[in-house]
């Protein structure tokens, strides 16, 4: 019995995780409003994509680095990242046309 139990391992507080996936839901709120402006302002929803994406993915490298040996795991996000790019190309395509709230539900 070499691994830790989850009770032995050192966790997140609950409340920094509560403040965490509170502050994650206002920036998700937020996003229909930056990216409507943006594409307003002529950037291309393929950039906005990019964009948002790209400070994820540079934020997250370290971590990709130290588990590399984890290779399936790896590719498995990679490729549910491109598929939620591809997503996310729609939705602010979407926005250009339709109103947010429209786009949110469909």
């Amino acid at each position: 019995m070499n691994q830790l139990t989850s009770a032995k391992r050192n966790a997140i507080p609950y409340a920094l995780a509560v403040v965490g996936v509170f502050f994650a839901s206002i920036c998700f709120g937020l996003v229909p409003y930056f990216s409507r402006g943006l594409t307003d302002q002529g950037l291309a929803p393929y950039a906005v994509a990019f964009y948002r994406y790209i400070l994820a993915a540079v934020v997250l490298l370290p971590a990709l680095v130290m588990h590399h040996s984890k290779w399936r795991e790896i590719v498995w996000g990679m490729v549910a990242g491109a598929v939620m790019g591809l997503g996310w190309v729609g939705y602010v395509t979407a926005l250009e046309t339709v109103p947010a709230s429209t786009v949110g539900v469909l």
